[in-house]
């Protein structure tokens, strides 16, 4: 019982903490927000808290070394998020997916073409495997797709993933 509310109580106190940091980032206040991000981290790793939690924090941290030019550690924070939620939750599940476009942009960004080509396909093709096809959640990934395209110049590419993902929302109406 106490450690059920011990649990609780750092749930609690991470997400507040994660909000903060969320406030602060927003506000640029880059050093307010890892401090916060850094405690909710620790918080969430007492409570085990891998998703959300643990990897929102390393996210968090990731996008404030992003802005502050630390590629490097950008990347890691953001390589060791994903590795946490496969360990944790699967490679093949909605919640690993949804980070993928944000893992595949970045790799785009600090010009590893390979990386974050392969990272989209495979966020399509586990995309398709969990929701099918035509879902909406589909559409959603051939949208993050088509501007992961345009964003490398590969206009007519992207255009065709737009068209493929306005076809299936047009199908679900």
């Amino acid at each position: 019982m106490f450690f059920d509310y011990i649990l609780c109580l750092a749930l609690t106190t991470w997400q507040d903490f994660d909000g903060a940091a969320k406030d602060a980032f927003s506000r640029g206040d880059l050093t307010e927000a890892e401090s916060d991000w850094r405690e909710a981290l620790r918080l969430a790793e007492l409570a085990s808290a891998i998703e959300p939690g643990m990897v929102t924090s390393m996210t968090g941290l990731a996008m404030i070394n992003e802005e502050r030019g630390n590629y490097e550690e950008s990347e890691r924070l953001y390589e060791l998020a994903m590795r946490n939620i496969e360990a944790g939750l699967g490679r093949e599940t909605a919640q690993f997916a949804a980070y993928m476009p944000n893992l595949g942009y970045v790799y785009q960004k600090h010009g590893k073409t390979q990386k974050a080509a392969d990272i989209f396909t495979e966020f399509l093709a586990t995309t398709e495997k969990i929701y099918g096809k035509s879902s909406p959640e589909m559409a959603k990934a051939l949208d993050a797709y088509a501007e992961y395209l345009k964003r490398a110049g590969r206009d007519v590419e992207g255009l065709a993933a737009s068209q493929q993902a306005k076809n299936i929302r047009a199908k679900l109406n």
